[in-house]
C-alpha cells in the first residue's frame, strides 16, 4: 500500500510541477487506497477486541487478494472487493470530512464527461475552440488536486495506528497456536500483580504483560507471556 501511495504521489507532483491539469488521474486514487487502509484499520481493531483470530486471517486474505474480476471471484468468491464507493462512503461518515463530494467532482473530470475534456482543457471565444493542459491550473490546484493531496495525513496516521496493532495481533495468533485444538479462545490482557487482584485490558505496549487465556470445553487454565516463543500450556 505504502508503494501504491508513494508513486501515485509522485505522479501528481510530476504533473503539477509541469502546470498540467492531468494531476487529476494520480490524486483520485490515494483517496481509494486511504478508504482501504481506514477501513482496513477499524475492522481490525474490532476484531482484535472481540479475540477473533478466524476473522482477522479472513481480514489480512481478503485485503491481499481482493479483486472484481468475474472469473477469478467465481472460483474464490471470498476474494471479492468491497466496492470502492463503499469505501469512500465509511470514511466519510467516520472522518466527516466530505470526502465523498470531493471524490465525485474528481471523478467527472477523470471521466471522458463535459468536465473531463471540453470544461477541463476548452475555451470558447466567439466560435473558436482553443485547448491547453494548463487551463486554470491555479484553481484546480487550489480547489481540488491539492484537498485531494490533505488526505495523505489521514494515510500517515492510519498507518501508524495499523503499526500499533502489530503486537496485538501477534499475541492473539500465538494464544491460538497454543490452544488451537480448542473449541474456543477468550484472551485477555492484564498487568501482572493487579492490586485488586482483578483483570484490566491495557495497551500492550506496556511492559511485562500476559495474556490469559481460557479454553473449552475444558476448565483448564494457562497464563503465557505475550512475546514468548514458545507458549507454554
Amino acid at each position: 500500500m505504502v508503494w501504491r501511495i508513494v508513486a501515485l504521489t509522485e505522479s501528481v507532483a510530476l504533473n503539477w510541477n509541469s502546470d498540467n491539469v492531468g494531476a487529476y488521474l494520480p490524486a483520485r486514487a490515494p483517496i481509494e487506497t486511504i478508504a482501504l487502509l481506514l477501513d482496513l484499520e477499524h475492522e481490525l481493531k474490532k476484531h482484535i477486541a472481540a479475540s477473533d483470530i478466524d476473522a482477522l486471517n479472513a481480514l489480512f486474505d481478503q485485503s491481499d487478494i481482493a479483486t472484481r474480476h468475474k472469473k477469478w471471484i467465481e472460483g474464490n468468491p471470498e476474494s471479492e472487493a468491497i466496492n470502492v464507493i463503499t469505501l469512500i462512503d465509511r470514511m466519510d461518515k467516520r472522518t466527516g470530512s466530505g470526502v465523498r463530494g470531493h471524490y465525485y467532482l474528481m471523478s467527472e473530470r477523470c471521466h471522458p464527461n463535459y468536465l473531463g475534456h471540453h470544461q477541463l482543457y476548452g475555451t470558447l471565444d466567439v466560435g473558436t475552440t482553443s485547448f491547453s493542459e494548463t487551463k486554470n491550473i491555479e484553481r484546480h490546484r487550489g480547489c481540488f488536486i491539492l484537498g485531494a493531496i490533505l488526505l495523505l495525513l489521514l494515510d500517515e496516521h492510519c498507518i501508524d495506528g495499523l503499526d500499533n496493532e502489530v503486537d496485538r495481533v501477534a499475541a492473539l495468533q500465538n494464544a491460538y497456536c497454543a490452544f488451537r485444538g480448542s473449541l474456543k479462545i477468550t484472551v485477555t490482557f492484564a498487568k501482572p500483580k493487579l492490586p485488586r487482584g482483578g483483570a484490566t485490558k491495557v495497551p500492550l505496549g506496556a511492559s511485562r504483560q500476559t495474556a490469559t487465556c481460557e479454553r473449552l470445553p475444558y476448565a483448564r487454565k494457562a497464563s503465557t507471556r505475550v512475546g514468548d516463543e514458545d507458549a507454554k500450556a
